[in-house]
C-alpha cells in the first residue's frame, strides 16, 4: 500500500503591480464583448433586477426621512443612504443602464463596429430597467410590506422629483423646437 504524499501548496504573492493602460483597455474591450454576447432574455432579466434593487435608494431615504420628520437633519441625512441600491446593483451584477452600458461604446470607438449590437444592448437593459423600477413601485403602494410613514415618505420623495423631470423635459422640448 503506498502512503498519500502530502500536498504542497505553493505561496503565491498576489499581483500588487499596477495595470498599464493598454491593460486596462484590454479588460474594457473583453467586458463589452462579453456584454454584446449575452442573450436578450439574460440582458432583460439582468436588468428588471437591477431596476428593482435600485429601488432600494428611494426605499431608504423615505425610511430615513420618516425617522427624522421635520428635523434639519431629514434634509441631508437621509441621502447618505442614497449610494445603497447602486452598491446592491453592483454585489448583484445586476445590469443597470448607467451602469453596465459604457463598455460597448468602447469597443464602438476602437473597432468601429458593433453599433446595432450596443444598441439593441441599451434598449434592452434601460427598458427592462424601467420594468424593474415600476415593479417595485408597485410592490411599494400596494403590499403591507412598507408603515404608512414609510410609504408616505417614498410617495413624498417622488413628487419632489417632479420639477426635476419637468425642468429635464421642457430642456429637451426647448432644444426640438428651437
Amino acid at each position: 500500500m503506498t502512503q498519500a504524499k502530502p500536498i504542497q501548496h505553493e505561496e503565491t504573492q498576489p499581483d500588487t503591480r499596477r495595470l498599464t493602460a493598454a491593460e486596462i483597455f484590454r479588460a474594457a474591450v473583453e467586458n463589452a464583448r462579453d456584454e454584446l454576447r449575452r442573450s436578450n432574455q439574460k440582458l432583460a432579466f439582468s436588468g428588471i433586477a437591477g431596476g428593482l434593487t435600485m429601488g432600494l435608494t428611494g426605499l431608504g431615504v423615505a425610511a430615513m426621512r420618516s425617522l427624522t420628520p421635520g428635523n434639519e437633519a431629514n434634509l441631508v441625512a437621509p441621502y447618505l443612504l442614497y449610494p445603497i441600491g447602486f452598491i446592491a446593483v453592483i454585489i448583484g451584477r445586476a445590469q443597470l443602464f448607467t451602469e453596465n452600458t459604457l463598455y460597448p461604446v468602447v469597443l464602438v470607438l476602437d473597432e468601429r463596429k458593433h453599433v446595432m449590437r450596443t444598441l439593441r444592448l441599451w434598449g434592452i437593459v434601460f427598458g427592462s430597467n424601467v420594468v424593474g423600477a415600476f415593479l417595485f413601485a408597485v410592490l411599494a403602494v400596494k403590499s403591507p410590506a412598507l408603515r404608512a410613514d414609510v410609504l408616505a415618505q417614498l410617495i413624498h420623495l417622488g413628487k419632489d422629483l417632479r420639477p426635476v423631470r419637468q425642468d429635464i423635459f421642457s430642456g429637451a422640448e426647448s432644444l426640438g423646437a428651437g
